[in-house]
């Protein structure tokens, strides 16, 4: 199964990437920018495998996302929940809801709900929601820490 890896160049997805690629996974990875992916990921011979690709995409443009989702069963996001992140989460969510996604999977933070004190949790619990009723087969990573 392909595994899509939205955020791959960052913290996180970068480890992400580079797990599914040692387990000799096939993996597409969503990023803003294909120069910085080749960067991190060439030296060490994922891109010549195969398992790796590199799809630019913009996450404000659902046909570019629908495009770089294609032969994709998984899903991983990683992004921020509040303001512009959260946004392109939802509308990545609204797209891979018609799409065969076996599985969409996203970090998150502890202690969220729609009357968590914090906007950070609010606004992670606002992604959930929006996977639950689109209807996404979905999983959610809650780490204690970073």
């Amino acid at each position: 199964m392909t595994n899509a890896v939205i955020g791959a160049t960052g913290r996180v997805g970068r480890l992400v990437v580079r797990g599914l690629l040692d387990d000799k996974r096939p993996v597409i990875a969503m990023v803003r920018d294909a120069a910085r992916a080749r960067e991190l990921f060439g030296p060490d011979g994922h891109l010549d495998t195969g398992l790796l690709t590199i799809r630019p995409v913009s996450l404000d443009r659902p046909a570019e996302v629908r495009a770089a989702l294609d032969g994709a069963g998984t899903v991983f996001t990683a992004m921020g929940s509040a303001g512009l992140e959260g946004n392109l989460q939802r509308a990545v969510i609204q797209v891979a809801a018609t799409l065969p996604v076996e599985q969409f999977v996203r970090l998150s933070v502890l202690n969220t709900s729609a009357t968590s004190l914090g906007i950070n949790q609010r606004a992670h619990w606002d992604i959930d929601f929006a996977a639950e009723v689109a209807g996404l087969p979905y999983a959610t990573i809650r780490p204690a820490i970073f």
